[in-house]
């Protein structure tokens, strides 16, 4: 977690193609992990600064540790401060690495997979897996940061948590790719965690298989 004083930086949905970091000063923890943030900049009023609005979902970045990490939270109060603006946001999970490349990631198009259901569509393709996420296409549009419930099926157990989404890409015919990750929970526990881990390595070893011509690789 980032301290008082530090600087992070905002990743607003509305700029998720380019990839614009914001930077802003944390100016408090609070209880449960929330945090408040100012802009750097002085004299910047609600109207000129960031748009960042009560219920949005985001992505914030820092450094911790020599390692740039990012975590999803959700505005939950924006107001004026003697100095200028104030925004509270609600940590959504736990930090992660935003290191590119962080988990070597396996297609899954050769194997079928599927999200038994992504937000409220059912039955989206999955296109690769990680030990901490996975690519997925769907109908539906969402914005970098947004966190969507998905629910995936396990030889025969049925996993639901939040993820969060990394990336999009917009595809033609109405659908999108998107590039998620499991949000770390701690309580109650994301099941997904462990359920997407478990996948990701049981597709490793079917397409070592698969390249191995089946001999001997288990």
């Amino acid at each position: 977690m980032p301290t008082p004083g530090s600087t992070v930086f905002v990743r607003l949905p509305s700029e998720s193609k380019a990839r614009i970091l914001h930077p802003m000063k944390l100016s408090e923890v609070a209880a449960g992990d929330n945090l408040m943030i100012q802009p750097q900049e002085d004299g910047l009023t609600l109207d000129s600064t960031l748009k960042l609005e009560v219920g949005m979902e985001l992505l914030i970045y820092f450094d911790h540790n020599r390692q740039f990490m990012q975590q999803a939270v959700k505005v939950d109060a924006v107001f004026d401060g003697e100095s200028g603006p104030r925004f509270i946001l609600q940590t959504l999970g736990s930090p992660m690495s935003a290191e590119d490349r962080q988990c070597y990631r396996v297609r899954t198009s050769v194997t079928n997979i599927s999200i038994s259901s992504f937000g409220d569509e059912p039955d989206c393709p999955m296109l690769d897996i990680s030990q901490t996420g996975f690519a997925v296409t769907s109908s539906t549009s969402y914005k970098i940061g947004q966190v969507v419930e998905t629910k995936i099926t396990l030889e025969g157990n049925v996993y639901t948590g939040p993820t969060s989404i990394q990336s999009v890409t917009e595809l033609t015919q109405g659908r999108y790719r998107y590039g998620v990750n499991c949000v770390k929970t701690s309580n109650p526990v994301n099941p997904l965690v462990n359920a997407i881990h478990k996948l990701s390595m049981s597709v490793q070893r079917q397409q070592l298989n698969r390249l191995a011509g089946g001999a001997g690789v288990s």
